[in-house]
């Protein structure tokens, strides 16, 4: 069987680990792993792991718990031992021969340097095929590869006669091979003795089969350009290529100007009085005092006020005590205000649909997951909610900075951060505590919550909601890719403190009519094209 050169390299380097095990103590490493090449120690606690240092160009191997220099090799990539080549016949035994003296193995030579690649011709008409240039010379060779596989074991030889060993002389000339002896008669195979000491090699044999061109040296430097050519004959017009896909639609226009009011149309006839209709029902309430009103779309429940309050009518909503403090956007819309702590916040959501510089905010209802420019819905793309739920907005828009009217502003992780602290540490708790976060019923509002058992959430007792006149009502927001929550949920509102800014991200807080408690900080509804709503808290 033949073998290439470098199977005999990776033979002499385990000659060469055979014989240091059998002239020194048994080192603790019984087995070497090769791992690789790197720039600097893995993190290894097993001995008998080895690894070439690519900083260093030294190879070491793991033993007693540290790295030890193994051997010192040249800089070149990692090659990789090839398969196991299946084993030969057995040929027939001749008579043995005189055992000749062991000489030493000599070094392998080093590899002589690439040549440099000449510089780039000047570019003239193609010719003839040149001649193929010489070789250029071998590359260094790279360090030492992992030790492949073990093949299968071949067959039982004969066990031979334990020689004495001689002491080490120098190398003898080769004899010349004796004629091939007749086939001796088949010995009874003995036991197995204990391992004797490690036998001398053998002859070279012959030159194996030249293995597979090795992989492609560096690129040379590039040569100097060649002058340039004559100019070709241009080529036909090649066909013309595929429409491009269309682009992103682009901006809304500004509105433009308001036309002049035209004439009064002819009063029409009065039409046919329509049939009666089914009697309405009217809520009861459930303690002494309760009161509705009807918001005009449905009734809504006003509990009893104390002993000494007065019913007043503030901005077409009935409340105990006096009308509270408001702050006007740039479209007109009021809003009330209310004192927590040193805050003030808005009791409502924001339903601007103008920037505080006069830019309209577009209004979208379909392509809301390819925005990258601000818009705002309604929840679920009803208008007639404006005024209970507020307008839904996309981060573009918050970032802005532009939806508050002056002095007032979106609320930072701060913020939120300080109304929360504010109202655990003056016993918003729903059970009265000052520790634990348990605020979120002092922060709901009174009705539009679906219910629940849990003690403390917004959904479970609604007359006990909204201790702090916070009225957090819960919003259909909308998700990116343009649907709706559920209603009676949750409500979401964002933070003007970001997460990152490519893509674009920020913070947000939200209730949930099952949980006591009130969230903020959240990362899990981020990204800028979730529709939520937006508090203002005054500077």
């Amino acid at each position: 069987m033949l073998l290439s050169s470098r199977f005999y390299s990776v033979i002499a380097l385990s000659l060469i680990f055979t014989l240091s095990a059998i002239s020194a103590p048994q080192p603790t490493v019984p087995t070497m792993k090769w791992l690789g090449s790197f720039s600097s120690a893995p993190a290894s606690t097993t001995n008998g792991e080895a690894y070439h240092n690519t900083v260093d160009n030294k190879s070491y191997v793991r033993e007693n718990g540290a790295w030890k220099v193994l051997s010192e090799v040249s800089v070149g990539p990692q090659g990789s031992i090839g398969l196991t080549g299946p084993q030969g016949l057995k040929g027939d035994k001749g008579d043995k021969g005189d055992q000749g003296i062991q000489g030493p193995i000599g070094l392998t030579g080093a590899q002589g340097p690439q040549g440099e690649i000449g510089p780039l011709g000047l570019k003239g008409d193609k010719g003839d095929v040149g001649l193929t240039g010489a070789t250029g010379a071998k590359g260094d060779v790279g360090p030492q590869g992992p030790i492949g596989l073990t093949g299968p074991q071949g067959a039982q030889g004969e066990v031979g006669l334990q020689g004495l060993k001689g002491d080490k002389g120098d190398q003898g000339i080769q004899g010349l091979t004796g004629d091939k002896g007749d086939q001796g008669i088949q010995g009874l195979v003995g036991p197995i003795g204990p391992q004797g000491i490690q036998g001398v090699a053998g002859p070279t044999g012959e030159t194996g089969a030249k293995g597979d061109v090795g992989p492609q040296g560096p690129k040379g430097d590039v040569g100097l350009t060649g002058a340039t050519g004559a100019k070709g004959d241009v080529g036909p017009q090649g066909p013309i290529g595929l429409t491009g896909p269309q682009g992103p639609q682009g901006e809304v226009g500004l509105q433009g100007l308001k036309g002049d009011k035209g004439d009064q149309g002819i009063q029409g006839e009065t039409g046919a009085t329509g049939s009666q209709g089914i009697p309405g029902s009217f809520p009861n309430g459930t303690n002494p005092g309760d009161m509705q009103y009807w918001d005009g779309r449905q009734w809504v429940m006003i509990t009893g006020g104390l002993l000494g309050q007065t019913l007043t009518y503030c901005n077409g909503t009935p409340k105990w005590g006096p009308c509270p403090n408001t702050v006007m956007d740039i479209d007109g819309n009021v809003y009330n205000t209310i004192k927590i702590g040193n805050q003030e916040w808005m009791s409502e959501n924001l339903r601007t649909t103008h920037l505080n510089d006069g830019t309209a905010i577009p209004l979208v209802e379909d392509i809301w997951e390819m925005l990258s420019t601000p818009a705002y819905c309604w929840s679920n793309h009803d208008a007639t909610t404006k005024n209970t739920f507020g307008a839904l907005y996309n981060l573009y828009a918050v970032n802005t900075g532009k939806l508050a009217p002056a002095g007032w502003h979106v609320p930072t992780n701060a913020d939120w951060d300080a109304l929360q602290n504010y109202l655990i540490a003056n016993g918003y708790n729903w059970d009265g505590s000052t520790i634990g976060n348990k605020t979120a019923q002092s922060l709901a509002a009174k009705n539009g919550w679906n219910r629940d058992p849990t003690p403390g959430s917004p959904g479970n007792d609604l007359n006990q909601n909204n201790r702090s006149n916070f009225s957090a009502i819960p919003v259909s927001f909308r998700c990116p890719p343009g649907n709706f929550q559920s209603p009676g949920v949750n409500s979401n509102w964002w933070s003007s403190t970001l997460i990152y800014t490519a893509p674009l991200e920020a913070y947000s807080c939200y209730l949930v009519y099952s949980r006591e408690y009130f969230v903020t900080r959240v990362t899990s509804i981020s990204m800028a094209n979730f529709g939520l709503s937006v508090r203002l808290v005054k500077d």
